[in-house]
């Protein structure tokens, strides 16, 4: 019997038939990277309407979000802010914290350079052999953009 990866899929291309999303990281089997920066997600967060909205954004593209310079107060405050905004009452920034440290167990230290994670199985990094099409990788640039 054949298994299929699950993989986290964040990004909707748009209405209509056919494959609707690009596939950014691959959060079970072999690590790809992460799938966004901590500005990516923010920006994506961001475009939500209103804070409920925004939340429940946030929150399920935590896991798919390493970035190094996430480990920041502002970024505790905003992850803590959304477990709150959803419910949680308390220990949201003890929650929060591990979620956003640069010594997080499943990436790991993670620098980005140009919008590409510094990783080697990279789907943004065009030189990587599990790189995303030029086409999808445009496009995750283009979906992402402040």
């Amino acid at each position: 019997m054949r298994t299929r990866s699950r993989t986290f899929t964040p990004l909707r291309r748009g209405r209509g038939s056919g494959s609707s999303f690009a596939t950014a990281p691959n959060l079970e089997g072999h690590q790809r990277a992460p799938g966004l920066s901590w500005p990516e997600l923010v920006v994506v967060a961001g475009r939500r309407p209103g804070p409920v909205r925004r939340a429940q954004t946030s929150l399920p593209l935590a896991p798919a979000f390493g970035d190094e310079v996430a480990d920041t107060p502002d970024a505790v405050s905003a992850l803590s802010e959304a477990t709150r905004t959803l419910g949680a009452t308390g220990g949201t920034a003890e929650l929060a914290a591990p979620a956003v440290s640069d010594e997080v167990v499943f990436w790991g230290h993670v620098s980005w350079v140009s919008g590409v994670p510094d990783m080697d199985h990279s789907p943004r990094d065009p030189s990587s052999p599990f790189a995303l099409p030029a086409a999808e990788r445009q496009l995750v640039t283009a979906l992402l953009a402040p």
